[in-house]
Parts: structure tokens; C-alpha cells; sequence
């Protein structure tokens, strides 16, 4: 009896060994964003085949974020990426890109979707957030320029004189993640995206809480790294007049 129930466990173990599920390569982190000026949702599919269900894709939102849905992270190495636009969306549809991303293991990248549907156009790019160990009261911030009409920019605070953030910031030109303080002394930060060619200011942001106005509530900014990202259609009104985004490299 007994060898009879050891033979049974040591079949059953077999089993479970034979269905363990593979090891699972590296990952990496990608964040995804949406500038496509005009277009609708987009849905993503890490494959090369279409999906048979596109509402159980993630959806991205034309200047939006939300960690959820632009913070992704697949499995390492040649990754297939296909963005089908709503409601384009039948099994034979085309999708809007179709990408292949080469993302190392352990590596971060953004990708910057921009153009319009009928020229879509994209930038990715190897993030590099700065370290900001706690009692290095600061948040790390990039540039990105997005706007249709490759119109270069210029990025400058308020308080100081055109440019002094970024200069001439080409069409999808990313810059790299510099040092901001974030103090209780220390005002909310008012940048402007100017036209680098005539100074035109195309859209402004505001760091609201920075201070965090005396509440004792968890800082929005203090050791985190952000971009700002111009998207939008140079000239237009609306809803693809120029406009800032805050993308937030982190899920909280």
C-alpha cells in the first residue's frame, strides 16, 4: 500500500514539475504616450497578430496620462508593438503604428507618439531619471516637444529670461532630466514653451503644491522624476490647441 501512495505522490510531482510555467526572461519599463494630434483612443497589443478582443487592450487617451494605462512593462528583448486606433478595430484593420522595439533587460524607455493619422510619427528614448535619495529635497523634470508644425522651442521659468531651461528644442526632441528643488520655501515653478523662432509663448505650466501650502499631506513632487511634453497642433484651438502634459515616471 504504501509504495502504492508513494508512486502516486512521485506521479503527481512529476505533473507539477511538467506544468510549472516558464521562467520568465527580464522585463523592462515603458512608458507610453499618446500626442497623436486628431486621433482617437489607441489600443496596444505587445503582438504581431491582431487580437480577437480589442476592449480587453490597454487604452491610451490623446493627452492624457495615467500610470495604469502608459506605464507598461514587457518582456525584454525584440518586442512587436501594435497601436490599433478606435473604432478601427475589426479583425482586419490595420493598425496605426506597428513597431518593433529593441528594450533590454532591466531598461527603461518612453515612447513618444506624435504626428497625426495620416502621418503618425514617434520618438523613443532611453530614460535616465536622476537618483533622488531621500534628504535631496528635489524632483528631476525633461522637456519634450510634441507639437505638430515642427516648430522648434524654447523652455524658460517665469522668473528668468527665455531659454533658460531648454533652447531651441527641436520637433520630438527630448531633453534630459534635470534638478528642481522642492521645498516649504521654495515657490510653485512657472514654466513657459515658447516659439524659439519669434518668442511666441505657445503654453504655460504650473507646479501646483510644491510648498505643499503648509498641509501636512504626502508632496506630489519630492523625489520623483517628471516630463513635460507640448502637444497639439501649432496655430489651433480647441481641443488640439498646444497644451502641456505632466507624465509621471513612477505609479504613485
Amino acid at each position: 500500500m504504501k509504495q502504492i501512495i508513494s508512486g502516486i505522490l512521485l506521479s503527481m510531482l512529476f505533473i507539477a514539475c511538467s506544468k510549472q510555467e516558464p521562467v520568465r526572461p527580464g522585463s523592462t519599463s515603458l512608458v507610453l504616450f499618446h500626442g497623436v494630434a486628431g486621433a482617437n483612443n489607441l489600443r496596444t497589443s505587445f503582438s504581431d497578430t491582431a487580437p480577437a478582443f480589442y476592449y480587453l487592450l490597454n487604452n491610451l487617451t490623446y493627452a492624457n496620462f495615467h500610470p495604469m494605462a502608459n506605464i507598461q512593462a514587457p518582456v525584454a528583448g525584440k518586442v512587436p508593438l501594435h497601436l490599433y486606433q478606435l473604432p478601427d478595430t475589426m479583425p482586419k484593420a490595420e493598425p496605426l503604428f506597428k513597431l518593433e522595439l529593441d528594450l533590454p533587460a532591466g531598461s527603461m524607455h518612453s515612447l513618444f507618439l506624435t504626428g497625426t493619422p495620416d502621418a503618425p510619427d514617434y520618438v523613443l528614448v532611453k530614460d535616465e531619471p536622476l537618483p533622488l535619495p531621500r534628504g535631496d529635497s528635489a524632483m528631476g523634470i525633461r522637456f519634450v516637444n510634441l507639437m505638430n508644425g515642427d516648430i522648434p522651442v524654447s523652455i524658460n521659468l517665469t522668473t528668468k529670461e527665455e531659454g533658460s531651461e531648454a533652447m531651441n528644442l527641436p520637433f520630438k526632441g527630448v531633453t534630459s532630466f534635470k534638478k528642481y528643488e522642492v521645498k516649504s520655501t521654495v515657490a510653485d515653478y512657472v514654466f513657459e514653451f515658447r516659439n524659439a523662432n519669434t518668442g511666441v509663448v505657445l503654453a504655460t505650466y504650473t507646479t501646483t503644491g510644491i510648498a505643499n501650502d503648509g498641509k501636512l499631506i504626502a508632496n506630489a513632487w519630492v523625489y520623483k522624476n517628471f516630463a513635460l511634453a507640448l502637444v497639439g497642433v501649432n496655430g489651433a484651438t480647441g481641443v488640439l490647441a498646444p497644451k502641456i502634459i505632466k507624465i509621471n515616471y513612477a505609479r504613485v
